[in-house]
């Protein structure tokens, strides 16, 4: 289902994602079929780069690996962002996305 946000690349998996920051709490937020990216609401506000590392805290915490595994390489001042899952295959990080946005 999210195989359009997903790149497999050496070591992991690139996930595309629009980021909404300043919100009420960090969650998951849905799929973008346009942007092809998923998208996902951060509490931290965008200054100092303080959503940013906000993202790659919630995003190892859900996926459930290190924050150093997790590295914005694409973005970081936009909210389209792509993010490397180091060690997680686009196979996994599929079924994992399933099971956080149906919740």
């Amino acid at each position: 289902m999210f195989e359009k946000a997903l790149r497999r690349v050496e070591g992991g998996t690139v996930l595309r994602v629009q980021v909404s920051p300043g919100s009420a709490k960090d969650s998951w937020a849905g799929y973008d079929e346009w942007r092809e990216a998923v998208k996902v609401k951060i509490a931290a506000e965008p200054r100092g780069g303080m959503a940013n590392e906000a993202l790659v805290e919630f995003v190892a915490r859900s996926f459930g690996i290190l924050p150093g595994s997790v590295e914005i390489v694409a973005g970081a001042k936009s909210r389209l962002k792509e993010v490397i899952l180091g060690g997680v295959d686009e196979e996994s990080a599929n079924q994992r996305l399933m099971e956080v946005l149906k919740s």
